[in-house]
C-alpha cells in the first residue's frame, strides 16, 4: 500500500508541474504572437521551470518529449532576450 501511495503521490505532482508547463507556454505563445517579447520572456521562463522539473520525474516517450519541449523553451527565451534587448 505504501508503494501505491508514493507511485500515487508522484504521478500527481507529475501532472500537476505539467500542467502548469502547458498553461505557461500557452500564455507566452500569445506573448509572442502579439509581439511583447516582455510577456514572452516570462512565461517561457516560468514555463521551462516546470518542463524542466517533469523531465526530471519523466521516463521513456515522455521524458524524450519533455527534453525536447525544453530545449524549444530554451531556444525561444533566448530569442525573447535578443528582441527584448532590442526595445521589441
Amino acid at each position: 500500500m505504501k508503494n501505491f501511495s508514493i507511485l500515487s503521490v508522484s504521478a500527481l505532482l507529475f501532472f500537476s508541474t505539467m500542467a502548469f508547463a502547458e498553461q505557461y507556454a500557452k500564455e507566452a505563445v500569445i506573448g509572442g504572437k502579439t509581439g511583447n517579447a516582455a510577456v514572452l520572456l516570462e512565461h517561457a521562463e516560468i514555463s521551462l521551470d516546470h518542463a524542466k522539473k517533469g523531465a526530471q520525474m519523466a521516463k521513456g516517450e515522455a521524458k524524450f518529449h519533455l527534453d525536447e519541449a525544453v530545449k524549444s523553451l530554451e531556444e525561444a527565451i533566448k530569442h525573447a532576450k535578443l528582441q527584448h534587448g532590442q526595445g521589441g
